[in-house]
């Protein structure tokens, strides 16, 4: 028998294992064990070839141990995965030698997934501890806010009841076991022999009531702290860890949102900080190339760079202009640096970093225009790195080759889901129905079945809408876009010859100087909405704009209505063929829609007016427009954005 130990760290697991092992249960040699601590006196019981690989699938995913808000199995892949399956065999083969045998990592609550497949006879022992001693045991070790603390508890307890749900398993109290090791020790033994575990022996009384340590017992809690910082879904998993009903849950209750959100607000200040710190050193190193550097023969090389940027965009670079603000800007750092800390006041950037905290549903609908439908879930394959959902909704399409299409996707890659109307419903009921099926707690994208997607895409638009508060949609740029339209707006813009559509993408983002201007309206070919707006305004006006054209429109306008603004990522481009999926009618079902929007929204057209006549991209445009004309390559990767400035108001 396999017998696979449980819990979330600081909770005791290694108390567990360590009195299973003294039953009998084989661990391994003694140098593959990690050792002890002075927070782990008695040893952790953790195999170092077994953190090993689990530490490795996690950072293949974007993840640490403590790094989990987005983290499921099914992000790892599938090469990591591989990887993973070929170490851990070999593991259990010296394992499976010396059966019965029992392991332990807190990690395990997590990825047990990846284990449970290769293994023929596992039995489960859930440790859990009262989450507030988990978090104040955190925070003292690690330094974690008692509420983050919180939010990894119910991560891992309810990774560990749904990964183990339908085997033989057992819960096993961290409480109990400090307080009456022998009792409880007894009851382990017990469980493990009626689960058909064979090879252990009873317990030694002495021996056990030796190891466990009640002065280790140092986190006991506080119930002001508890009532303070236990939200009710903890209180729930709590108590019915406590009463043991937790194991007839099914299914396992998702991650609470409050929770979710404290490990992503956490995990952004974590890499803020980290920014913040090379910040700091990048500027020690700018202070002293500023000192010498600028003053060696060296300084020929910015006039070269200042006449090939002449050549370029046709205008030229102030030398002077450049240095006096390197030197304004060193002397606002300084300033900064010798203020007492209480005082200093970071502005942090809008970058991609801040913006994995947002969970993203993209919304793909489609009818017919097979080839396009290829191109685009390819490029959102190809192109999208941050954890996401992409659904995608056949709104009855006759073409024959569409379903198994979108099912192949769908087998080949877990974050695909394809559903399937049974008949066609038109495209704003069909993107109401792929809101609606969208997790409560994410952002949504729409996307049209005939875009392509560019390197980076999902990362920026995330960017973008939380770079100021109250966004509610963000719309990129394209060649075939109307008033987001580039290099020449209300046109369809030709992908120049000498660039792909990833290298036009990256030519965007390197030539951007991501201003995001407001905007009266977005774009529906690619509308990232946050789920702020969504729950505030509703969905998208079927009855109205049941075909589509005119529906993302009505949104803003209403979303408008609620104090909430829209954003142009201007550091962003997507492809967009145009209407693959209505084909002739277009025009039609436009006209038809301009004619509702003007009567719902009399507003409308004064101010796209308004913006049209002022169109803060036009600068944008015409450097984009001097970079195509002079052949200019963008590099291989584009360059990660700077702090940017506050959205232009328009």
């Amino acid at each position: 028998m396999q017998i696979v130990v449980l819990g979330m760290h600081r909770s005791g697991t290694s108390m567990a294992t360590r009195v299973i092992n003294m039953m009998g249960a084989y661990f391994g040699p003694p140098e593959i064990a990690i050792g002890s601590s002075s927070e782990n006196p008695k040893g952790f019981w953790e195999r170092k070839d077994v953190i090993a690989i689990h530490e490795e699938a996690l950072r293949a995913a974007g993840a640490d141990w403590h790094h989990v808000a987005g983290f499921d199995v099914d992000r790892i892949p599938a090469a990591a995965k591989t990887r993973f399956q070929a170490k851990a065999r070999r593991i259990l083969t010296e394992l499976n030698a010396h059966r019965p045998w029992v392991i332990k990592d807190p990690r395990l609550c997590i990825l047990f997934p990846l284990w449970r497949p290769l293994l023929d006879h596992p039995v489960c022992i859930l440790v859990h501890r009262h989450p507030l001693e988990v978090a104040q045991s955190l925070k003292t070790r690690n330094g974690f806010p008692i509420a983050v603390g919180m939010a990894l508890w119910e991560k891992y307890h309810l990774g560990m009841l749904s990964g183990s749900e339908g085997l033989p398993r057992l819960l096993v109290s961290h409480h109990d076991l400090i307080a009456d090791p022998v009792t409880e020790t007894q009851r382990i033994y017990a469980a493990l022999v009626d689960f058909g575990v064979e090879g252990l022996h009873p317990p030694d009384s002495a021996a056990i009531s030796d190891f466990v340590d009640r002065d280790l017992h140092r986190e006991q809690g506080d119930l002001q702290v508890q009532s303070e910082f236990l939200t009710p879904p903890q209180r729930r998993l709590d108590a019915m860890l406590n009463d043991r009903s937790a194991l007839a849950l099914h299914p396992v209750p998702a991650h609470s949102p409050g929770a979710q959100d404290a490990l992503y607000t956490f995990e952004a200040t974590e890499r803020l900080s980290g920014d913040i710190k090379a910040l700091s050193q990048w500027m020690e190193e700018i202070t002293h190339l500023s000192d010498h550097g600028l003053r060696s023969p060296s300084w020929v090389w910015a006039q070269r760079i200042a006449s090939g940027y002449q050549a370029v965009f046709r205008k030229p670079m102030s030398l002077m202009l450049g240095a006096r603000r390197i030197e304004a800007a060193l002397r606002q750092y300084r300033t900064w640096r010798v203020a007492p800390a209480a005082t200093r006041r970071v502005d942090p950037p809008s970058s991609a970093a801040a913006a994995t905290r947002r969970r993203v549903t993209i919304i793909v609908a489609v009818y017919n225009a097979h080839d396009e439908v290829l191109a685009c879930l390819d490029s959102v394959l190809r192109n999208t790195t941050v954890p996401h959902d992409l659904l995608v909704i056949d709104d009855g399409s006759p073409d024959p080759r569409i379903r198994p299409l979108l099912l192949s996707y769908a087998n080949r890659h877990p974050h695909i889901r394809v559903v399937q109307n049974e008949k066609n419903i038109g495209y704003t009921a069909t993107v109401n129905r792929g809101c609606t099926l969208a997790a409560d707690a994410c952002d949504i994208v729409l996307l049209n079945s005939d875009t392509q997607v560019t390197p980076g895409w999902l990362e920026k638009l995330s960017a973008a809408a939380t770079s100021v508060p109250r966004v509610a949609t963000v719309t990129p740029l394209s060649n075939a876009a109307g008033a987001f339209s580039i290099p020449k707006n209300q046109t369809v813009n030709p992908i120049p010859a000498h660039l792909s559509i990833d290298a036009m993408g990256r030519l965007v983002e390197t030539l951007s100087q991501w201003r995001y201007p407001r905007v009266p309206t977005g774009n529906g070919f690619c509308l990232y909405i946050t789920r702020e707006a969504l729950d505030a305004v509703g969905l998208f006006d079927v009855e109205h704009f049941p075909r589509g054209y005119g529906e993302e429109n009505d949104f803003c306008m209403r979303a408008s209505a609620e104090k909430f603004i829209h954003l142009i990522d201007d550091a962003t481009f997507i492809y967009h063929k145009r209407s693959a999926s209505f084909g002739e009618k277009k025009t039609a079902i436009m006209a038809k829609s301009m004619v509702m929007i003007k009567r719902l929204h009399p507003q409308y057209l004064p101010q796209v007016r308004a913006w049209l006549a002022d169109d803060p991209l036009d600068p944008f445009r015409q450097v984009l427009e001097n970079a195509i004309a002079s052949g200019v390559q963008p590099p291989a990767k584009a360059p990660a954005p700077q702090e940017k400035d506050a959205p232009t108001v328009l």
